[in-house]
């Protein structure tokens, strides 16, 4: 079945790749395209392998770059893991200094990952903020910033990733991919067949129900 063998070679991919950055954002697709039913040891496997070595060497070895260290930080709270904005997100607290990343991607990413704050924790709180006020200047004023880009800041500030329903989101992520520069084709085809299963079964377990009423 080509659905099983589009999974075994993204699968490779897992080992394949040394990198941390491109895993974390090959977890972080995964999960937005609605596959992660089929890669669930691998996900596990990677986040504790990432959690695990900042523990044991006191720093994740993401903290230099914006964009992953927020992507790194929200993935492993939504899996249930103890992590505190220090660990990850050190260069947060200079979020109102003028040096501070104006790359729209990177501050979309950033609020993604304010939303899952605790209690009392004011730099997430501060960072939200920023965040915001940051995008909406940037969505009024369209400063350069492409079409793709400006739909997924809009779509961020309506509402935060994981408050969506994930199935009903996998279509307009399979879009966005489709912009992604280096997007993998074979994790494209595997999203759009897998879409097209998961929506032919649930159909017809509608109108199986729909018999009984």
């Amino acid at each position: 079945m080509q659905l099983n063998k589009w999974v075994i070679e993204v699968k490779c991919i897992f080992v394949q790749e040394l990198e941390v950055t491109p895993k974390i954002e090959l977890v972080d697709w995964i999960q937005k395209l609605g596959l992660a039913g089929h890669f669930e040891k691998e996900i596990d496997e990677f986040l504790q392998n990432i959690f695990v070595s900042a523990q044991n060497f006191n720093k994740f070895s993401v903290q230099d770059n914006m964009h992953v260290s927020t992507l790194c930080f929200r993935l492993l709270r939504q899996h249930g893991y103890h992590v505190f904005p220090a660990d990850i997100l050190s260069n947060l607290f200079d979020v109102t200094d003028n040096s501070f990343s104006s790359d729209a991607k990177d501050i979309t990413e950033l609020l993604e990952a304010t939303h899952l704050s605790l209690d009392g924790e004011k730099v997430l709180d501060d960072a939200k903020k920023f965040a915001i006020n940051w995008l909406k200047d940037a969505v009024n004023n369209k400063q350069l910033i492409p079409k793709y880009v400006i739909e997924r800041v809009v779509h961020a500030l309506e509402l935060p990733s994981h408050w969506r329903v994930p199935w009903f989101d996998v279509k307009w992520h399979v879009k966005q991919y489709q912009t992604k520069k280096h997007m993998d084709s074979v994790l494209l085809e595997l999203s759009k067949l897998n879409f097209n299963i998961t929506q032919a079964k649930l159909q017809k377990e509608v109108k199986e129900l729909s018999r009984y009423q």
